[in-house]
């Protein structure tokens, strides 16, 4: 049985981050024999060219544990700075990355983990954020990952301005840093460096190198390259295509001053990631604008889980210290939900404060026809989302990261040149981007194909639609540099975002054709060419002829996926039919020959906290189901029929009750002190708490849980979506998040949730069925439809069970909206309903995870993963795939007179990432499949493996 263990590196791309978080959630019950993961070597290459520069990271991380591991770390890129390059070790050489749809590269790298087999992924998250997963890590040995990222320098107080963050905090066995200017004239000047680090003239250049034994690399890298005035133009043919990237240089810094704004509305973003944020930086720069501006009516807004409006302000002479008092009073808490954001001020122009991190439904809203000034200070931030709020608005990006206050101060001052127009030979040139742009300030870079050798393109800048400058520029073939054509394909995918719905064909097809991490593909590495067969993705070029020649076997040899998947799923049905078609029968015998478990077993040595009734789900009195005639063979020969058989599609209820337990005291030092306090100051002294427990997901479960106790409910819901805030895209916590939404009935929200879980991993059967029981419970049952047949066409040879689980769901839904649904896609051979007296289906928010139902009947027989069937037919437990999301579904079809017990059981963790709790749901159901079906969901947290949880129990009277 394998322990999680997530190894979060803290050196990510040189700034500690999200990682960091992460893993102080996980140390906290790490085991005392696991050792952290250390990054043996670090060599940092820096290559400039001219405007263009790549970094290239070449990292070996070695695991002293005695076991194999996964690794996982996170990191942030700036604004105009792309991942263009991902290789691993394999085998001892390097591969390097292809892209893939998002997708199916994570569906590959999930599938070849568990097949024990080295793959690497890396991916983008939110906003410019990006995350990488290697496997595996040896046991006392080493891995090597090599990351590299291209950017075009801007133009920066009349230089070039390279920098190299690296605020490692920790020893590094090996160290090396070589930087190279290439065709670089003038001697660069160093800002900030690495002692002993200097430059030295090379032939066409400047050079610097170090090697460093037991090094920290803690000091940051700056570097300012004497500016060319000239304009500059960069070339690349690949693929027979001749690419182009020009730099005009504006050093003019042309501009005219902006009527200053008397009527602003201000929009703060108080979401928990705005901890993250400098906001002293903000403050500094909002008070030097107002006091510029002197006098200025402020309307001020919150957004976090919901857009509040937190009062009217007058600034007189620049005075603001009523608002600014107002701002630093604000509690960061709770997810983003820009969807909120609707005002209706009349306003010069708008103040937007906020990382452009959008983690709770769309961030889609409706802008005002005016201006967006978008502030950003945080590392962590979608600076594409940000750019395209201040462009569709003719408004400005504000990025405190990587200018000075007083440099973004004369930003907000100023309007600066926007790009009007190009003029060209559509015969000679094609496909330009940028199409519009902004606030162009220092320099302005734009990319293009070249259809012949040489060419002539001109620019037209200005202010609004007045051109003020004009630029002609040569563009010839005769140079070739590197990355141009993804320069080139990244610039084409920014415009093209811009309807991302309308061109997110194009922009797959684009990313995948120049090997780019986008928000629709990933970059992979597999071990064998038939794992890039397998999911047909194609390889590196050393792999691509063997590929080609199984790709063309395969295709010959290649059947209809849907018709078998459908083939598949009727198989399933009838494998269930046989079970429930088969009379429930009562017999001395059976019951004296039952599987039962002794007091010396686990179930038997577990002893449950004190059982409090919580929650008591009751249907109305109804009449019994009718017999239905069966040709199943007995269990037993001496076994007779009862008299009412079960099978029976009347739609009856029988008085069926449920008593859920309520779920275990949380002896934590948070709850303790809730207890101390008064209702309504819970939250309050949440707050408190939470600079100690905020990195952890369940602290901010239970304190909802908590809260909701003492009917705080709306509270309670701001507390929760605080969960995705903690890990950018993280598809578990997201999960959690809907699981607990659907427990509190807020259905509507837990359906967004859904969507984004699919979004991140639709390639999860599991994900499909969570959102179609969102859509359902939420009324949307059309389309909850759609999506359980979607899963019943794939073929899914290692989940039947779960199809089973859909098909019995699908019918159910069908059944009980009769002429209200289009049925019209779902093959006829898997419609038969099956009603049930109850129906429990347990599922859980982490993969590869063995979670187990229990359950105890009135007759002391015990149902559960090796005994998954009475003898007497009446109850059955179709157990899920192994080390997955589950669902496990029990299904009794005649309640006998007593009570049920049900438990679960946390029976092992084969997750190779650092262990943490697991939230898993119960959806418990009476007189499925009738018009007195009844419904509760419930979710509780398991934390140890082996441990068993009280869940509660059914009780039928026999009326």
């Amino acid at each position: 049985m394998s322990k999680k263990l997530l190894l979060a590196f803290f050196m990510i791309l040189g700034v500690i981050i999200r990682g960091n978080e992460i893993s102080s959630i996980r140390l906290e019950i790490k085991n005392p024999g696991e050792k952290a993961v250390v990054l043996d070597t670090m060599s940092v290459n820096v290559e400039i060219n001219g405007d263009i520069s790549v970094t290239t990271y070449d990292m070996t991380f070695y695991n002293p544990n005695t076991r194999i591991l996964e690794g996982e770390f996170s990191f942030p890129l700036q604004e105009g700075q792309k991942v263009t390059r991902y290789a691993l070790d394999v085998n001892g050489k390097l591969r390097e990355g292809v892209a893939a749809e998002k997708e199916k590269a994570r569906t590959a790298y999930e599938n070849t983990i568990r097949q024990k087999i080295d793959p690497g992924i890396i991916e983008k998250t939110a906003g410019n954020n990006y995350k990488t997963r290697i496997y595996p890590i040896p046991s006392n040995g080493y891995k090597r990952v090599v990351i590299a990222y291209t950017e075009v320098l801007k133009n920066k107080n009349g230089s070039l301005d390279y920098f190299l963050p690296l605020n490692y905090s920790q020893k590094v066995n090996n160290f090396s840093l070589e930087i190279k200017m290439l065709k670089q004239e003038s001697r660069p000047n160093w800002i900030e460096k690495i002692d002993r680090l200097e430059f030295d003239k090379m032939e066409s250049g400047y050079y610097a190198k170090t090697s460093l034994k037991n090094y920290t690399p803690d000091k940051n890298v700056r570097i300012s390259l004497p500016l060319d005035k000239k304009d500059k133009v960069y070339t690349e043919k690949a693929d027979d295509t001749a690419y182009f990237t020009a730099k005009l240089n504006l050093e003019n810094n042309y501009y005219t001053e902006k009527p200053k704004a008397k009527n602003i509305v201000l929009i703060w973003d108080t979401s928990n990631s705005g901890e993250k944020r400098d906001t002293e930086k903000e403050l500094t720069l909002l008070g030097k604008y107002f006091s510029y501006l002197g006098n200025v009516n402020i309307s001020l807004y919150s957004i976090d889980n919901d857009f509040l409006s937190r009062g009217s302000f007058q600034i007189k002479n620049g005075s603001w210290d009523q608002l600014k008092n107002t701002i630093n009073n604000f509690v960061y808490d709770g997810g983003t939900r820009f969807n909120k954001i609707s005002f209706k001020d009349n306003a010069d122009e708008v103040i937007f404060v906020t990382d452009g991190v959008n983690t709770i439904d769309s961030s889609e809203f409706k802008l005002a026809n005016i201006p967006f000034i978008v502030i950003n200070s945080s590392k962590e931030s979608d600076s594409g989302f940000i750019k395209y709020m201040a462009d569709t608005s003719n408004g400005k990006v504000i990025d405190l990261n990587r200018e000075d206050i007083d440099t973004e101060f004369d930003k907000m001052k100023y309007n600066y040149l926007n790009l009007i127009s190009y003029e060209y030979n559509k015969s000679e040139i094609d496909e330009v981007y940028p199409k519009s742009e902004s606030d162009i300030r220092g320099s302005f870079d734009f990319s293009g194909i070249l259809k012949g050798s040489r060419a002539e393109i001109t620019v037209n800048l200005g202010f609004g639609n007045i051109i003020t400058e004009t630029r002609k520029i040569l563009i010839s073939a005769d140079t070739n540099s590197h990355n141009i054509s993804k320069i080139w394909a990244e610039k084409k995918i920014e415009n093209l975002s811009g309807n991302y719905e309308k061109n997110k064909k194009e922009i797959l097809k684009t990313a995948k054709k120049y090997t780019l991490v986008t928000n629709e593909t990933s970059l992979i590495v597999l071990d064998r060419v038939e794992d890039y067969v397998s999911y047909e993705i194609i390889p590196p070029a050393e792999l691509l002829d063997e590929y080609n020649r199984q790709m063309a076997y395969r295709r010959k040899n290649e059947q209809d996926e849907k018709k078998n998947g459908l083939k598949e799923s009727v198989e399933v049905l009838e494998r269930r039919k046989e079970w429930y078609v088969k009379p429930v029968l009562k017999s001395e015998r059976a019951r004296e020959n039952v599987t039962k478990v002794e007091k010396n077993t686990a179930v038997n040595d577990y002893i449950p906290q004190p059982s409090i009734p919580a929650a008591e789900m009751q249907s109305e009195p109804a009449l019994n189901k009718s017999a239905v005639t069966s040709s199943g063979k007995a269990a037993y020969s001496d076994m007779k029929q009862d008299e009412t058989a079960v099978g029976s599609k009347d739609t009856g209820g029988k008085n069926l009750r449920v008593i859920v337990y309520e779920d275990k005291d949380r002896n934590s030092e948070y709850i303790n002190e809730y207890k101390k306090v008064k209702p309504e100051n819970i939250y309050e002294k949440y707050l408190e708490m939470k600079t100690k427990y905020g990195k952890n997901p369940f602290f901010y479960i239970d304190t909802a849980d908590y809260l909701i106790k003492n009917n705080q409910r709306n509270t309670a819901l701001k507390v929760l979506t605080n969960i995705p805030e903690l890990s950018l895209e993280n598809h578990e916590y997201y999960r959690i998040l809907g699981y607990k939404l659907l427990e509190t009935g807020d259905n509507g929200l837990a359906v967004k949730i859904f969507e984004k879980v699919l979004d991140l991993k639709g390639e999860d059967l599991q994900s499909i069925r969570d959102l179609a029981i969102a859509y359902e419970i939420n009324g949307e049952k059309q389309k909850a439809l759609e999506l359980m047949n979607s899963i019943l066409e794939k073929r899914t040879p290692n989940e039947l069970e779960l199809k089973g689980i859909v098909i019995n769901e699908m019918n159910n839904l069908i059944e009980k909206n009769k002429n209200k649904l289009n049925t019209n896609m779902i093959d006829k051979r898997l419609i038969y309903p099956m009603p049930v007296d109850y129906r429990v289906v347990l599922d859980w928010s982490k993969d590869n995870q063995e979670i187990d139902l229990w359950l105890t009947q009135p007759d002391g027989v015990r149902v559960y993963y090796s005994n998954s069937q009475t003898p007497d037919n009446n109850a059955v437990i179709y157990n899920h795939t192994t080390f997955r999301y589950g669902p496990e579904e029990l299904l009794i079809k005649k309640a006998k007179k007593g009570e049920y017990e049900i438990k679960v059981e946390y029976y092992a963790d084969q997750s190779q990432t650092l262990r943490e709790p697991v939230i898993i749901r119960l959806e418990i159901i009476t007189n499925y499949g009738s018009k007195n079906e009844k419904r509760q969901i419930i979710t509780r947290r398991v934390e140890n493996v082996r441990e068993f949880i009280d869940i509660g129990k059914f009780m039928y009277d026999g009326k």
